[in-house]
């Protein structure tokens, strides 16, 4: 057999669907940044809002290996690789298309700001301020095939079944940046398959005639037909990978403020714009999912201090940045953040909103300070919505006795989220949630009882972290 019979394609197969992005926002940076933004989304040549091809195809590379922990020569098969010698390239056999937002969404995009925090002060960091280009959209849809030729024909069963069970409808995917804080969790929604032969005559003679585009000529046949992604067969994990999702329902007492330096006067409301308003993204009143890490971070560090215990493992958790010496001897590698805060968003209620006065005092005379007079616009008793996924492993378990003593904490009034801690915004009357895990080990399944933590065992689990007794 040539080598030109191996690389004849023999047909295709195709996949189509979409990401749904219902509770988040999607960031996925050009790299370059303009006099609005420090980082700006991807847009194609026209203009458009797109999730670049390379970024999806990346997330699918990185997720086959995670749940079949398949070797990099058997992922090279189906993406190719690039071999800095030249003797071992090989094109990949998988192609795929830029995501754009749905047909019927209109692109839409917001700056939103942050602020790096000193984690030994507790303050921003000097001239740690940015912000970024965050795109509104909540479905995007995908297009991608696999050549099939007699060389790849072997592998195609293996690599249709595995991409399946990657694709199945609600899986989680997290695409483009800044996961760890409620950015670019997409699930898929609705998702086709077709695998097209061109050995058949008429087949062939189907496509080659076509009066569309191959996309739209495929995508036309998947909706004429039953051509819905076939549901996960035996043997094939799925999103096989070991974590908890914690989703909780956390009601505020009296006033609670997350601040909008960038909010709009509010043409509903007599009153005029408030100093500090609360945060609305894409309409939405939300707590943003960095606000959220914050203050579980921030306590965990200081139960973790409390009792001895090293700070590797709460860095394990929630990740941290690399260090470097200048002589290059004390080098620290940067670490991922295996634990992942939503956005939390206003559970349904109609905002109740208050307009509170204030003014900065003259610590010299004591008096109000000289146009000191300022107001904020406060929500009051509000309800919000969010979730916390957690990876875990037998290095993070830990971990698990201090997520629960944080969200004690918090129902105990003795955390605060937002702005006004020391005025008593921000505290939460009630915290409630329910566990779901999936893929654990049957001994890391003994710290959860039904939807929930089981204290006992957590109790003894975090006794075994405790290296001096506190006197």
């Amino acid at each position: 057999m040539t080598k030109v019979d191996q690389a004849r394609v023999q047909g295709k197969i195709y996949f189509s669907g979409e990401l749904i992005f219902t509770d988040s926002f999607v960031s996925v940076g050009s790299g370059f940044g303009n006099e609005n933004t420090d980082s700006l989304v991807c847009r194609d040549s026209s203009g458009g809002l797109i999730i670049p091809a390379t970024s999806f195809a990346g997330v699918l590379r990185r997720q086959l290996e995670t749940l079949y922990h398949a070797d990099k020569k058997e992922l090279d098969e189906l993406f190719g690789n690039s071999d800095p010698k030249g003797k071992n390239e090989k094109c990949s056999d998988i192609v795929f298309t830029d995501l754009y937002p749905y047909p019927t969404q209109e692109s839409e995009t917001v700056v939103q700001q942050g602020v790096r925090i000193s984690r030994e002060y507790l303050s921003a960091e000097n001239k740690g301020k940015y912000d970024r280009e965050i795109a509104l959209n909540e479905r995007f849809t995908f297009f991608f095939y696999i050549e099939k030729t007699q060389q790849n024909n072997k592998f195609c069963a293996k690599w249709l079944d595995r991409l399946s069970s990657v694709l199945q409808p609600d899986n989680l995917l997290f695409l483009g940046g800044r996961h760890s804080v409620g950015n670019g969790w997409g699930r898929f929604g609705s998702v086709y398959m077709i695998d097209y032969d061109f050995i058949q005559p008429g087949k062939l003679k189907e496509f080659l005639l076509r009066k569309a585009d191959e996309m739209d000529f495929i995508r036309d046949l998947m909706r004429q037909g039953n051509h819905l992604l076939p549901a996960m067969v035996s043997d094939v994990p799925g999103q096989a990978q070991a974590m908890i999702q914690l989703d909780y329902t956390v009601a505020f007492q009296d006033a609670f403020l997350v601040n909008d330096p960038d909010a709009e006067p509010d043409e509903n409301e007599s009153d005029d714009e408030a100093d500090f308003n609360f945060l609305t993204v894409g309409g939405r009143y939300t707590i943003p999912g960095s606000s959220i890490k914050g203050v579980f971070r921030h306590r965990s560090e200081m139960i973790a201090g409390t009792i001895d215990m090293t700070n590797e493992i709460i860095d394990g958790v929630f990740g941290c940045a690399g260090t470097e010496t200048k002589d290059g001897a004390g080098n620290t590698p940067a670490k991922k953040s295996a634990i992942y805060f939503s956005y939390a968003f206003l559970d349904g209620q109609t905002p109740k909103k208050q307009l509170m006065n204030g003014v900065s005092i003259d610590r010299f005379t004591g008096g109000a300070a000289e146009a000191a007079l300022f107001d904020f616009k406060l929500l009051m008793n509000a309800t919000f919505k969010g979730s916390i996924i957690m990876e875990i492993s037998e290095k993070k378990l830990p971990y698990l006795p201090l997520l629960y003593l944080v969200i004690r904490d918090i129902r105990d009034q003795d955390l605060s989220f937002g702005f006004g801690r020391t005025k008593g915004w921000g505290r939460a009357l009630s915290f409630t949630y329910t566990i779901n895990h999936s893929h654990l080990p049957g001994d890391m399944g003994l710290y959860f009882q039904g939807n929930d933590f089981n204290l006992d065992r957590l109790e003894n689990l975090h006794k075994e972290n405790v290296n001096r007794e506190v006197i």
